[in-house]
């Protein structure tokens, strides 16, 4: 921030870039993440792809864990 001043930046610039590019790097997770509540029935882990895509039981697994008997 102290160089953006000096160089008479605008701050609030600078953090609105720095913000958009993470939420544009981040844009794939938040569509699956929007799809989910309109009833997407699978998709593909990003930090394992090899896995293909996957379906997860909410429900089971919101039970599993709000009874302490999750499964990782």
């Amino acid at each position: 921030m102290q160089i953006a001043l000096e160089l008479g930046s605008a701050v609030p610039t600078i953090a609105a870039a720095v913000d958009a590019r993470i939420l544009s790097s981040m844009r794939t997770e938040r569509l699956r993440a929007s799809r989910m509540p309109a009833g997407a029935h699978t998709y593909q882990r990003a930090d394992r792809p090899e896995d293909g895509f996957v379906h997860t039981d909410w429900e089971t697994l919101i039970e599993r864990t709000s009874t302490g008997g999750a499964r990782r």
